[in-house]
């Protein structure tokens, strides 16, 4: 379990957050790896220390999917498309065009059905080469161009966030006055938080605001 969370934070400091402080990241980088030499790393530290690098990433985290959406899911698809060689993009299209017939589908049409693993294995390398190259053009597009439409994406998840913090801490305080749940309510902010390190699903302030009205139904 501590290798596989020691891999997701891997990817998620390498995971795109076009704006993120190259300072932030490296300082992740540089505690993840203190972590991984000392063979008495505890799980929770490790989840501690993603939620602090969570924290100052999810703004950017959801800033990029919201731009990758407008903007880069066509022209990923157009790159990756541009790699195949002619008669595997014909039989791409052919397999694309399958999953629209429902007889077929049900006949068993699986994509390893469909391509020997060397096409396989050829289109898997194109789907890398043009997530690699949409994730650039995409960095470029939010620093030049689309500036000022990418900065207003992270300053509303900023705003998000904070709600979210907020909303998390008025969850936490009512474990004063409901001391019988305290644990669970533990239970339910560390879940939360690791819903912003991206180790559960992110947080919505309507999510967290059941869990307060739940709480302060209860006796």
């Amino acid at each position: 379990m501590l290798d596989y969370t020691f891999q997701m934070f891997d990817i998620l400091i390498a995971r795109p957050a076009i704006g993120l402080s190259d300072d932030i990241k490296s300082k992740a980088r540089q505690n993840l790896d203190l972590l991984k030499k000392n063979d008495k790393t505890k799980i929770e530290e490790l989840e501690d220390l993603m939620i602090n690098f969570g924290k100052q990433a999810w703004p950017y985290w959801q800033a990029f999917e919201e731009f990758e959406e407008k903007y880069g899911r066509e022209k990923e698809k157009e790159l990756f498309e541009s790699t195949l060689k002619e008669d595997l993009k014909k039989k791409w299209k052919e397999y694309e065009a399958s999953l629209l017939n429902k007889a077929i589908i049900d006949q068993g049409n699986t994509f390893e059905k469909f391509f020997t693993p060397e096409e396989n294995h050829q289109i898997e390398e194109a789907v890398v080469d043009a997530k690699g190259k949409t994730n650039e053009y995409l960095t470029i597009l939010a620093k030049e161009e689309k500036s000022d439409e990418y900065s207003a994406l992270v300053t509303k998840f900023q705003k998000e966030l904070t709600k979210i913090n907020k909303k998390i801490k008025e969850l936490e305080e009512l474990k004063i006055s409901k001391e019988k749940w305290s644990e669970e309510i533990d239970k339910q902010v560390r879940y939360f938080k690791k819903g912003i390190a991206q180790i559960e699903l992110d947080p919505t302030e309507i999510a967290i605001q059941e869990k307060i009205d739940f709480f302060t139904s209860k006796n």
